[in-house]
Parts: C-alpha cells; structure tokens; sequence
C-alpha cells in the first residue's frame, strides 16, 4: 500500500473510530449506562487493538516484544469478552430481555414513578426459554379494565407484586391472578385485580395502592414478599426514594465497581468470582438491616392503611426454587419473625405449601413447575401459587367460596 493510500485509510479508520467513541460519550452523558449496549462491550477491547495496530504500522517497524504482550492480552479479552456477549452467559435479567441495562438513578415520569406500564401498551416478555405478549389496561396492569363500581355482595381481592404476580414465564391466562380468578374462585361475589408489575417491589406497590387503586375499594390486598424484593431495596431504597416529584434511587457504594459491572462482561466475570452476584451488583450488604427494618415499616404503614380502609392485608411469603428445597436467608427469617408480631397481617407462606406439593410429586417438581434459567414460574407453577394462596385464605377464613 502506498503512503496517500495508506494515510487516506488510517484517516477514515480513526474518523470512523474516533466518531463512534464520541457518540458513546454523547448518549453516556444522556441516559447514563444504559447506552451500554452489545457493540459497546465488543468495542471496549476491540478499540485498543485497532490503535496498537495502526500504531505500529503507521510507524513502519517491528512490534517491541510488549507491544505483542499487551496486543495478545487484548485480543484474548476481546475474544472472552465477545464470547459472553454471545452466549450470555452472566447477563443481568434486564439485559436479557431489553438489551441493556435501565440505568438511571432519577425517574421522574409518570410511568417511571409508579413503576406501571403505559396505559394500553403492548408488552413481549421475550427470553431464551419463552416468549409471551400481553396488552395493559388503561391504568398500565396486565389485566381486564378495572371495573369502577362494586356491587353490594362483592368481595374485591386486589393482588400486588412484581413479575411473579404480573405473570412472567406464562401467557396472560396463566398467571397466578387469572388461575386464582378462574379456577378457584369461581364465585362470581370475588373480583379480583392484578396489579403486579414486572421489576416492582412493595415500597412501589405501596405508593400504586395509596394513590391511585385504594378508591376501588378492595376488601383484600395480597401482598407478595421475597428475598428477591429485598435486593430490590437494597438497590433502591425504601420509602425516602419518593420525593415530590420524582423517584431517586440509593447511589451505589462505588461508582467504579458499577461501572465495571455494567461495561464489560470479562469485568463481571472477575467481579463474580469474588462474590458480587447479579442481585447485589456493586451495593453491599452492610445496607441490610436498615433495608429489613425499612421494609418491617412498611409492613406497619400497609396495615394500618388497610385497617383505615375496611381491608385485610395478607402477606404472601414468596420462595425461589433454591428457598424450597432448602430455607430462607437467615436475614429474612428474622425479618419475618417481627413482621408475624404486627397484630392485623394476615400471613401465607408459599414455602410451606410448594413443600407438601413437592413432597406429593413424583416428578421432576422444580423443573415442572419453575423455568431453568429464568427462575420464574411456568404455567403449572403459577397453577400452584394460586391453589396455595387460596388455600391460604381459606385457612385464614378471609374467603368462603
């Protein structure tokens, strides 16, 4: 290649390279980390290799034995690297259905701050085992509209959550919600509501029952609780993250190990191996405590909610397929044991229940019943969520089918 020729290429290769870095930083600088996306990480250690390239070319001598050291070292990582982006082998639950991660420590819309879907949205919950299409209603649930009037005899059972109550894993007539509706509370005097969203936790469910689903007079409220919503918290923070007008997050303990995190899958490879797992991500667990007591508050505020509003509030203890064949954290157990001492909650453990279904089976009963690589329930699971909870609330004497 000749001098002009050679310039002229090198000038666009570095136009071209030097233009996509300065566009990372532009979307960097507007939405945060969430412009980190597939060609991101493929970049991140394809970048150095390009330029320790040209460099020497451009030079027009032999590589020094460290130039071919530190080459060799980012080519292995950009082929490790491009191996996890590919396979997906330790992404996040958010990357794997969106592609990125949703990174911003302040939300102020109205959407963002009841953490709803749009009103009439179509929603495709598309993972590697299954995909499922819904469409919300005009409050941005994944159910029926709503209806406003309650007649004289009805009992009205509202069902609050995240993706185990929305139904992730299942179609839209398999969720726990509609199985419970259609299966075993047949009675047309139950009216029941589904109000889990996808990613929500309690404090959000709080705030969406508060302000805009209390007029619709609920006579149960169904809450679900799970080790799973206590990384959530961890993450978010509790009641103090609603401000006037917006939603703030807690910040992370470092910024640095976040960003290493969410940047490079070789980084989180490195960053797992040294006990930092996709719930906790870069918060410690020194929050853990406070995040208990936090949430054994808010169990108090939605009772006292409830009880001021002629309602009952149920708890729903809800186990990860690991949890039933062996136990809760030890940190939850102790939360739950002074949730139980709030005089008014009615709790249901589904622990208990999956036991004795599991105890019955003679199948495979985890890989029956939960998805192997997603965690959440498939449509025979959630079958048996909704007989365990309705199971629960006749035993509590809330119901009389």
């Amino acid at each position: 290649m000749n001098l002009k020729l050679k310039k002229i290429t090198y000038t666009l290769i570095l136009t071209l390279l030097f233009a996509y870095i300065f566009w990372e930083v532009y979307w960097y600088l507007i939405v945060e980390l969430s412009c980190i996306k597939w060609h991101s990480h493929i970049m991140l250690f394809l970048t150095p290799i390009i330029l320790i390239i040209l460099f020497n070319d451009w030079k027009n001598r032999k590589p020094t034995k460290l130039n071919v050291s530190i080459l060799l070292v980012f080519i292995t990582l950009f082929l490790w690297e491009s191996f996890l982006t590919v396979t997906g082998i330790n992404k996040t639950q958010l990357e794997k259905t969106l592609g990125y991660n949703v990174e911003t420590n302040t939300h102020n819309s109205y959407q963002q701050y009841y953490h709803i879907h749009y009103p009439s949205e179509k929603i495709n919950i598309k993972k590697s085992e299954f995909t499922f299409d819904r469409i919300t209603n005009k409050l941005g649930y994944s159910d029926y509209e709503i209806q406003k009037r309650k007649s004289k005899n009805e009992i009205r059972i509202l069902c609050l959550g995240d993706s185990f109550t929305e139904g992730d894993g299942a179609p839209f007539e398999k969720s726990y919600v509609f199985q419970l509706r259609e299966k075993f509370l047949k009675s047309s005097k139950y009216y029941v509501f589904n109000a889990g969203i996808c990613g929500s936790d309690p404090f959000f469910n709080y705030i969406n029952y508060r302000e805009r689903l209390k007029k619709y007079e609920f006579n149960i409220l169904l809450q679900t609780l799970s080790s799973n919503d206590m990384n959530d918290i961890n993450q978010r923070g509790g009641m103090e993250r609603f401000k006037r007008k917006n939603v703030e997050y807690r910040n992370p303990n470092s910024l640095f190990i976040k960003h290493v995190y969410i940047i490079s899958y070789v980084g989180r490879s490195f960053l797992q191996f040294m006990d930092y797992n996709e719930n906790e991500l870069f918060l410690a667990n020194s929050n853990i405590k406070k995040d208990c007591k936090k949430t054994i508050n808010l169990m108090n505020l939605y009772n006292k909610t409830t009880t001021k509003n002629n309602s009952k509030f149920v708890l729903i203890l809800l186990p990860n397929k690991k949890e039933v064949e062996e136990d809760y954290p030890d940190y939850f157990k102790k939360m739950l044991e002074k949730i139980r001492k709030i005089k008014g909650i009615y709790i249901i453990d589904l622990r208990k229940f999956y036991r004795i279904e599991m105890l019955k089976s003679n199948d495979d009963f985890i890989n029956n019943n939960w998805w192997e690589e997603d965690w959440h329930h498939k449509p025979e699971g959630y079958k048996m969520m909704a007989k365990s909870i309705y199971l629960g609330l006749k035993n509590h004497k809330l119901i009389n089918p």
